[in-house]
């Protein structure tokens, strides 16, 4: 399955709801270069009190 091959050293995962800046997934195509630094900090600094932070800061963005 393509979920479980790696990518970049990672497994892959489903797409999220919210990035790891806290707005849609995708939204700003732009900056791939860092939110790639993002979600590598995000992985390695990982705790659920960053989780809640992300949810609340994009809590406009779910359901849209």
């Amino acid at each position: 399955s393509t979920e479980m091959s790696n990518y970049n050293g990672l497994p892959r995962i489903k797409k999220g709801i919210l990035g790891t800046n806290g707005l849609p997934d995708g939204r700003h195509p732009d900056a791939d270069d860092g939110l790639y630094k993002l979600d590598q900090l995000y992985a390695r600094e990982y705790t659920i009190y960053k989780d809640l932070y992300l949810i609340a800061k994009g809590y406009k963005w779910l359901g849209s």
